[in-house]
């Protein structure tokens, strides 16, 4: 198992960010089959798979960077998870072609 580590990312979120649901992106390239079964059912309990191991989830940063430390937990060191956090702007600039049209709550149909 390993720790999670900001990728240049700040410690405390700006204001706008804080607090306020946003689209976050989870996705990941695991090597073991039954490790890689166990964070998509976690992540399946938070949004909606839009591709083999990319989750859309719609959450604040807080509940987000939470979740992404307790994923980190359960993947081994050389395994990739990422998170992305797209502000309302970022998403409403999104698109989607294909796939599984995601309802976000706002009226948003993203990615």
């Amino acid at each position: 198992m390993w720790k999670a580590v900001p990728n240049s990312s700040p410690t405390v979120w700006p204001i706008e960010m804080a607090g306020r649901e946003h689209l976050v992106v989870f996705c990941y390239d695991i090597t073991k089959n039954g490790m890689r079964q166990s964070v998509s059912a976690v992540l399946e309990r938070f949004g909606t798979r839009v591709q083999g191991s990319v989750f859309e989830c719609r959450m604040d940063v807080e509940k987000a960077r939470f979740l992404h430390e307790q994923l980190c937990l359960m993947v081994d060191e050389g395994d990739s998870l990422r998170m992305y956090v797209v502000p309302a702007d970022g998403a409403r600039q999104s698109l989607q072609a294909g796939g599984v049209d995601v309802d976000l709550g706002d009226g948003y149909f993203l990615l």
